[in-house]
């Protein structure tokens, strides 16, 4: 899995490369594990050039959301393209997280 992080002041940006599935969820859940021992609490997952998520990519990102808001933080998501926009809706996750078009808008509105 192609993944890129950066912080901007205390927020962690997760820009995904491709799709986020079984095969590699694992690894998205171990390379986010470090800001959070490091006590980062607002996350950005940028899905801009993610078309698909399974299953266990969807469960990857709840996990991720609920962590967070048991440590009194919050993920955002921005860039989410139709296929996981649907994704999102049908599983109601849609409901449970901030949704952004861009990426600035999502890092700007922990401010």
């Amino acid at each position: 899995m192609a993944m890129t992080t950066e912080t901007y002041g205390d927020v962690t940006v997760a820009r995904l490369e491709d799709e986020l599935t079984g095969d590699n969820a694992e690894r998205f859940r171990y390379v986010l594990e470090t800001p959070l021992e490091e006590g980062i609490r607002h996350f950005v997952i940028d899905l801009e050039k993610t078309e698909y998520l399974d299953n266990l990519g969807l469960e990857a990102l709840d996990d991720l959301r609920t962590k967070l808001e048991d440590a009194g933080g919050q993920v955002k998501f921005s860039g989410l393209g139709p296929g996981c926009r649907k994704i999102f809706e049908l599983t109601r996750l849609d409901q449970r997280v901030d949704i952004f078009d861009s990426l600035i808008d999502a890092v700007r509105s922990f401010q």
